[in-house]
């Protein structure tokens, strides 16, 4: 069977797990979600260079061996639970993790590389990574204080050439 790493929950640095939050407005409650927030801060910070890492493999690889190479191994396979390749009860699924895979092979210069199970893997694992980082800045921009219609500024340029989920 094959081995991914496991997700690394929310806050994990927050202290053991199944313990009770602290008490709101307490000392340890406003570390905690500091702890949150700089968690969450630090995955939302990799997205444009995750984007990035993605596009390039999806343009490198031939896209006809490399959605459906992705698309069968998400889809076919039952994986134990707490790995990330089978997370789309939790945030997004991985029908829509395809689709933005598709729109960036159609975004860009067409691969010709072939696809090996490493390809396939790497891709598997950089999607998520970009997933789970949009998520984190997504969080954060709606519990921050003075939150805007612009859930991701600065970014505008990602979206309008079609590179990050939304």
């Amino acid at each position: 069977m094959l081995e991914f790493p496991p997700d690394r929950p929310m806050g994990a640095s927050m202290g053991a797990l199944g313990d009770l939050p602290p008490a709101d407005g307490s000392a340890a409650h406003a570390r905690a979600v500091g702890n949150i927030k700089a968690d969450l801060g630090a995955r939302a910070a990799r997205l444009d260079e995750s984007v990035e890492v993605l596009l390039q493999l999806v343009q490198r690889h031939d896209p006809l061996q490399l959605i459906p190479s992705i698309s069968v191994l998400t889809s076919s396979v039952t994986w134990a639970e707490g790995t990330r390749i089978d997370d789309g009860d939790q945030t997004f699924s991985w029908e829509a993790k395809i689709e933005y895979l598709a729109g960036l092979a159609l975004a860009g210069p067409r691969g010709d590389a072939d696809v090996g199970e490493d390809v396939t893997l790497e891709a598997i694992e950089s999607t998520a990574t970009v997933f789970d980082a949009t998520q984190a800045g997504l969080f954060l921009w709606s519990v921050e204080d003075g939150v805007t219609d612009d859930p991701n500024p600065g970014s505008d340029q990602l979206h309008d050439a079609g590179r990050t989920p939304r």
